[in-house]
């Protein structure tokens, strides 16, 4: 009876402390890189040394590859939510989800996966209030894709 106590009560705390809010830095992608996009785009988030998080994007349209840093916000386990900014500040918001149980991630093709595996990840990118510039032109206020985690 009394290591059930002590079981219970230590899952209490394990429960208690993992409900509490992490540090945006403590936050970590399961693997250094995410690859991810659809037909139409592309985007690749690498973890650097520090825990910083760059992307580079090859959005619809764009005359050049969008590059900037990330910093991670709070989202539920298991789900992760980055803003920064594109082009001359527009700020930038990048969510990645994982994929049900039972269910897949499609691409605009029906593809359920790429060169670096199974999509089991669906990303967003939304730039708010998005203008054109000399580098970008009109793309989509809101990109949908799927992707993976990868070392590479």
């Amino acid at each position: 009876m009394r290591v059930l106590s002590v079981l219970a009560a230590g899952l209490g705390l394990a429960a208690a402390v993992s409900a509490l809010p992490a540090s945006a830095q403590a936050i970590a992608f399961p693997s250094p890189n995410f690859r991810g996009g659809n037909t139409d785009w592309q985007t690749t988030l690498a973890t650097q040394q520090d825990l910083a998080v760059v992307y580079s994007l090859q959005a619809p349209g764009a005359k050049a590859l969008l590059v900037g840093a990330l910093a991670q916000q709070g989202a539920p386990q298991g789900q992760y939510k980055l803003t920064g900014t594109f082009g001359k500040g527009t700020p930038l918001t990048v969510a990645i989800a994982p994929v049900a149980l039972g269910k897949v991630c499609k691409d605009n093709n029906g593809k359920t996966g790429g060169p670096y595996g199974a999509y089991t990840y669906a990303i967003t990118v939304t730039p708010q209030g998005a203008k054109p510039s000399s580098k970008t032109a009109p793309w989509p206020t809101f990109l949908y894709g799927c992707g993976v985690f990868t070392s590479e």
